[in-house]
């Protein structure tokens, strides 16, 4: 094994045991701690973010729902927009989860994630210039 990738593995390692010790007020970390490890990267992520037990929890909870990866941006896209405990939707609620996918599709597709939000937000503002100055230009009241 190279210097560098031992040295990566290392790092990550520490990272992830900061980040069980960020969660250990939240939770017993040795008793969950293949539950950690199987989401590692969501775990250093909410280290990383000052996020909190809860909303890693979620986040695992709806991806399972999904059943696909969610970055977090895309998680709190379907957490926005649900008002409850998704530990409360089962797995046979298909309405609920395909609520949750439609909103994801959104996110993905329609908006481009949140680089798509900020370019049509962008967009609409040009688009208003636009024709603010159009009307000036016509003589029109603005």
């Amino acid at each position: 094994m190279g210097a560098f990738r031992e040295s990566l593995i290392n790092h990550t390692n520490e990272l992830f045991e900061k980040a069980v010790e960020y969660l250990s007020g939240d939770m017993d970390v040795e008793a969950n701690r293949e539950y950690l490890e199987a989401y590692a990267d969501k775990v250093i992520f909410v280290y990383e973010n000052k996020k909190d037990f809860m909303d890693l929890d979620f986040w695992i909870r709806i991806e399972q729902l999904v059943d696909e990866p969610l970055s977090y941006d895309e998680f709190m896209s379907i957490n926005s927009v649900f008002d409850g405990d998704p530990f409360d939707v089962e797995f046979d609620d298909t309405d609920t989860i395909n609520q949750f996918k439609k909103v994801l599709y959104d996110f993905k597709h329609e908006n481009k994630g949140v680089d798509g939000l900020i370019e049509n937000a962008k967009n609409r503002a040009v688009s208003s210039f636009d024709a603010g100055k159009a009307k000036e230009e016509n003589g029109l009241e603005v």
